[in-house]
């Protein structure tokens, strides 16, 4: 009776409110592409996640149920209302999908460089000076407060004329990199010296150059680097050969889970 009295004991010691718990792991899972799902517990963002298949095959789309359920707001995606957009390219972005997600599930927020955010308007038939709707370069208390996470976005380059961000997502303590399309050769990584970065999703490209590679190494060589954007005809087991097990998401569905202990 004794024993049974002191275990029940520690039972609701250990669930006192003065207890500390362990932070929730971080789940990365890929939508298609580029486009992912990063969740901890009931805070979710989506980023580069709602496009369609205009590269004739050459990318991999989101699958018919996971569009669905996007622009239902359900399954997985349920509570998932901000929206990451790095550039207009449609392997990232869609803008009559965009729309029918945030007009079915009334509410949500697009977050985007201008020139995304002025296509946007734009399929609906609005011409708008999108100037003043171009994301801050961080989540204000409120936005944190009320998504569970942090933002802040960097200006990095892709190609001539089209705007690429790429956004920093901070869950806890535990700073995630999305590069969306970012060009190793063009881009100045002094941007991210104020920034400790955790994990790393950057598009295949950087291992197929010295120039990326070099960054890999020398600005991200501390954080867990995980590759995306993989062509279609590039398979898991090819990729897994090349960066090894776990550092990569290629077909949709497939998922990462970083545990926040594992790098405090």
């Amino acid at each position: 009776m004794i024993a049974a009295f002191a275990s029940v004991f520690a039972l609701a010691m250990f669930a006192s409110d003065d207890a500390v718990l362990p932070p929730e792991p971080i789940e990365i899972r890929l939508v298609a592409n580029m486009g992912v799902l990063i969740s901890q517990g009931d805070s979710r963002a989506l980023i580069d996640a709602l496009f369609t298949d205009v590269y004739d095959g050459r990318f991999r789309v989101p699958t018919a149920q996971d569009r669905a359920d996007m622009i239902a707001g359900s399954g997985e995606f349920e509570g998932a209302t901000t929206l990451f957009f790095t550039h207009i390219h449609g392997d990232h972005f869609n803008a009559e999908e965009v729309f029918e997600l945030v007009t079915r599930q009334g509410t949500g927020q697009v977050i985007g460089p201008p020139q995304l955010l002025r296509n946007f308007f734009e399929a609906q038939g609005l011409a708008l000076d999108v100037t003043g709707l171009a994301p801050e370069p961080r989540f204000s208390e409120w936005d944190r407060e009320r998504k569970g996470f942090d933002m802040e976005s960097r200006s990095t380059a892709h190609v001539e004329g089209i705007e690429n961000l790429s956004y920093v997502l901070t869950f806890g303590d535990t700073r995630i990199l999305h590069l969306g399309d970012t060009n190793p050769e063009e881009t100045d990584f002094s941007v991210f010296d104020d920034l400790d970065i955790d994990v790393v999703l950057y598009p295949i490209w950087f291992v197929q150059s010295f120039a990326g590679q070099a960054i890999l190494s020398e600005r991200f060589g501390d954080a867990r680097q995980i590759v995306v954007h993989v062509p279609a005809n590039i398979t898991q087991e090819m990729l897994t050969e090349y960066v090894g097990e776990g550092n990569s998401l290629v077909d949709p569905g497939d998922r990462i889970v970083i545990n926040p202990e594992d790098h405090d």
